[in-house]
């Protein structure tokens, strides 16, 4: 598949889970790494511990340094690119913590020279590269699965919005309990 971007020119995206980390560029069909967060070692040899769900044993500057050392092993060891040359998409999820996302912030901006990073959520990039804006998003970690109804509606007045999302709510929630039945039929037989 051809690409219309000068590969000089096409952004870096990060998808940082609590167990694996998927990084490659915009345009490609699939991550050109996929990696386990905790394992990834720093140019010393040690391992950086970056996992979110062990977020909370570390102290700021631990998190600092461990970013550093993670992020530097992103773009030199894997993916072989000058930071400062490329834009950078993070996709996070919706339980990521503010202080990890503006230690990564402050890492890719201060110590590596990024010209720009985006924050996007991960719900909604799984409705971008599918080019819809309705959607039942099911989205399975390590650590917690998330179901998510995302719904696109333009209206004009206020009222007919309530009545939209009363209609959509009502909606899922028939179609998750219908589906829910029909797993637990399956399982049974």
């Amino acid at each position: 598949m051809a690409s219309y971007h000068r590969s000089s020119d096409r952004t870096v995206v990060l998808d940082i889970g609590s167990q694996y980390t998927k990084c490659g560029f915009a345009g490609e069909a699939a991550p050109r790494y996929i990696l386990p967060t905790c394992k990834v070692s720093n140019p010393r040899g040690e391992t950086a511990a970056v996992s979110l769900d062990r977020f909370a044993d570390l102290s700021n500057d631990e998190l600092y340094d461990a970013i550093v050392d993670f992020v530097y092993a992103l773009y030199y060891r894997y993916l072989m690119v000058n930071p400062k040359d490329r834009r950078i998409v993070v996709v996070e999820s919706l339980l990521c913590p503010e202080s990890f996302r503006a230690t990564l912030a402050k890492v890719l901006f201060l110590r590596h020279g990024v010209s720009s990073v985006l924050f996007c959520p991960a719900h909604l990039m799984a409705l971008f590269t599918l080019g819809v804006q309705t959607a039942l998003v099911v989205d399975t970690g390590y650590t917690e699965t998330f179901v998510l109804p995302i719904s696109f509606c333009a209206s004009n007045r206020h009222n007919n919005d309530l009545v939209i999302f009363r209609k959509q709510n009502k909606f899922i929630s028939r179609f998750i309990c219908k589906t829910i039945l029909q797993c637990a039929s399956m399982v049974q037989t």
